[in-house]
């Protein structure tokens, strides 16, 4: 299949086990592939079977996948990952060369206890999703495009720094919103208009 761009095979997401019948050895997609999404994927590596030089969207939700790939991959064309409950995955490679990924979740990665450098330095990267990975110990980068961030349930989490420079500019429509901390904030450059006469403590 040569011409092959999208690439599904779909299970409910609480289901950890998809009965496909894969041939071994499976043989190697298209080299076009760009949407790949494989949930509860049977096998610990992909080998060569997957091009990934331009995927677009890479999706492998509760995959026994142990190894992504060795070293360094050319990711220009990336923009998501999501590797929710890949608990076999003990840790990611160099993402460095994802220069326009913008979501990362990585929801109940249970054994995953170390990010790479790499994946707090992208600075398209606008949405991160760690709730639920219980091992992780530090997640500290710069990430000036980030825009969504959530971490509960992250109980081995000891070192937590994300760069803030700017505040989202429909913070006053957050009619709910009481007090707000940004101490230690020293790359925050404004404040936009808060909500009136709700926030009754700042502290800069």
């Amino acid at each position: 299949m040569p011409q092959l761009r999208f690439l599904k095979f779909y299970a409910p997401w609480d289901e950890k086990q998809l009965n496909v019948y894969i041939p071994i050895p499976l043989k190697p997609f298209s080299a076009r592939l760009k949407y790949l999404e494989w949930n509860s994927y049977p096998l610990n590596s992909l080998s060569s079977m997957f091009c990934v030089e331009q995927l677009v969207e890479f999706r492998m939700p509760n995959s026994q996948i142990s190894k992504l790939w060795d070293g360094t991959q050319e990711l220009p064309n990336l923009i998501v990952l999501y590797l929710y409950g890949c608990n076999k995955l003990v840790k990611l490679p160099d993402f460095s060369k994802a220069t326009k990924l913008k979501t990362i979740d990585l929801w109940n990665y249970e054994k995953l206890y170390q990010l790479h450098p790499s994946i707090l330095s992208i600075q398209t990267l606008e949405e991160l999703y760690l709730t639920g990975c219980t091992k992780l110990e530090c997640a500290k980068g710069n990430l000036k495009s980030l825009k969504t961030f959530y971490a509960y349930n992250c109980s081995s989490l000891k070192e937590f720094s994300i760069e803030l420079i700017e505040l989202p500019n429909n913070i006053k429509a957050q009619s709910r919103l009481r007090a707000l901390d940004v101490s230690g904030c020293s790359g925050l450059q404004s404040i936009p208009e808060l909500p009136p006469k709700n926030v009754t403590q700042i502290q800069c």
